[in-house]
């Protein structure tokens, strides 16, 4: 008999009305016509993998989580989100509490949009606020205000959600301290339930990579914080996150108990999932696969008239446009830590084994004494994680753990 699985699904809207300074997502402006088309390919695709793990299946896999990124996936008309979430309903089997999360920037929601959501059953926002400070959001290229995100964000608690992340980011050029207290202070003024914070990382193929990459001061461009100033950032949000009751969870994200984000567990956690639209990264069974990045030709096979969802030949085409990455044994183990370490509560000894039928201590009993003995590493009954002084320098130990 065929076992059950539990899993996630991701949706990748690329579109955005402009590409931020520091994004390297795949992103880009668009026109109805080319949205319209696209959205018919998401759905087509999503109804071809239903056939694979949905509702046609004899065991079809249940899904805890739906989360639609991008881009930015609120610049699309609200009949669009319904025609995709139709399409979920039609193809697989969701929980009853199924986490469904929806990207948001202030400068492309309204009231009548957030009340579409809810009716659609969207029942959490993340609203990306980065910075309060204009100054800094100019700089990031964001097409909205600080008072555009206070309006959004008090508009989706009026249409009833109460379920709301809110991005910030730290380490922006001309950024202060007392700047990002100040962002910080404000987007914990509306009590959000979850909050990631983020530090800026200057990514090559971006616009502040061509400004910061070689950076001239006579350019006009504001410099970046220093390690120092950085530093003090990352431990204020820590602080004053906590003491407003935002416990963290993982390396960047904080949330109100109860409302730890259900989806991005399930990444750190290894779960499977399923990714649809154009660069989407899916994980079954220890198998990850990429879509096409080709916009034009995504459209292509999913919309094509001679394919129908359910045609074995189509959904052979859909495998062989994938980027397939079957993952050694070596590669899952070293995933397992450093995906689950990036969690505070760790990683299960018992679990690692149950996993890969080895002990933890066989694989790596070296990297954890070394930082067991520098204070990094703590382990307390069945768990392993990292301390406060760990966390402070992750990416270190975490690196450690590839084989």
């Amino acid at each position: 008999m065929k076992t059950r699985i539990t899993m996630g699904i991701y949706i990748h809207i690329p579109f955005c009305a402009k590409k931020c300074n520091y994004c390297d997502f795949l992103s880009f402006s668009a026109d109805e016509v080319l949205k319209e088309a696209y959205v018919n390919a998401l759905a087509n695709e999503i109804k071809a993998y239903g056939h694979l793990y949905g509702k046609s299946c004899p065991a079809p896999a249940l899904i805890s989580s739906v989360f639609f990124g991008g881009g930015t996936p609120s610049i699309l008309k609200s009949k669009y989100i319904y025609q995709l979430m139709s399409a979920l309903h039609d193809s697989f089997e969701l929980s009853d509490d199924c986490e469904i999360t929806v990207e948001c920037n202030p400068g492309t929601v309204s009231p009548s949009k957030f009340s579409d959501y809810h009716c659609i059953g969207i029942n959490r926002l993340s609203i990306g606020l980065q910075s309060a400070e204009p100054n800094e959001l100019k700089a990031l290229g964001r097409i909205h205000s600080y008072e555009d995100f206070a309006e959004s964000f008090k508009n989706g608690r009026k249409a009833g959600f109460n379920n709301i992340n809110t991005d910030i980011m730290s380490a922006l050029p001309g950024q202060t301290v007392l700047s990002y207290k100040k962002t910080l202070e404000k987007a914990l003024s509306f009590e959000p339930e979850h909050i990631s914070a983020y530090s800026l990382i200057i990514e090559e193929g971006t616009e502040f990579f061509n400004i910061y990459n070689s950076y001239n001061p006579d350019r006009g461009f504001a410099p970046l914080p220093d390690e120092n100033t950085e530093r003090e950032m990352y431990y204020m949000t820590c602080e004053l996150l906590e003491t407003k009751g935002l416990n963290r969870y993982e390396i960047s994200n904080y949330s109100r108990y109860g409302f730890e984000c259900r989806h991005n567990l399930g990444y750190w956690s290894r779960l499977n999932y399923l990714g649809f639209g154009i660069g989407a990264a899916s994980f079954i069974n220890n198998i990850r696969f990429k879509n096409i990045s080709d916009i034009k030709k995504y459209i292509e096979i999913n919309n094509s008239s001679a394919n129908t969802p359910f045609s074995s030949y189509y959904i052979d085409k859909l495998i062989d446009n994938s980027e397939l990455i079957i993952l050694s044994r070596a590669d899952e183990m070293a995933e397992y830590m450093y995906l689950g370490l990036r969690k505070i509560r760790g990683v299960s000894i018992n679990g690692f084994f149950d996993a890969f039928g080895k002990s933890l201590y066989e694989v790596y009993g070296s990297v954890i004494d070394k930082h067991l003995k520098n204070g990094l590493i703590v382990i307390k009954n069945d768990l392993v994680s990292l301390t406060k002084k760990g966390l402070d320098v992750s990416n270190y130990i975490l690196s450690d753990f590839i084989l």
